[in-house]
């Protein structure tokens, strides 16, 4: 058996409502329509979160370290069996 680490992870936005979008720093998420990307080990990726006109924000779940409406995570090694 070999064991192997992957190079890249695809990160998936997942909204519950449909008012606003979600976007992320460095690009590649647009989310209202494009809501996952795949990034290289080691990136840094801000995601913002923008309500709609008379919608407002409620949270992150899942997020390295979050401020408000801006959600912070860097993508990790993991193991591939």
């Amino acid at each position: 058996s070999t064991l192997s680490f992957a190079s890249a992870e695809t990160v998936t936005v997942a909204k519950f409502g449909n008012s606003g979008t979600v976007t992320s720093s460095p690009a590649g998420i647009n989310c209202g329509g494009d809501c996952s990307e795949s990034y290289t080990l080691g990136t840094n990726i801000t995601l913002t979160a923008i309500p709609a006109v008379g919608s407002k924000f409620d949270g992150w779940s899942f997020c390295d370290y979050s401020n408000g409406n801006k959600c912070n995570i860097t993508i990790k090694w993991r193991e591939v069996y």
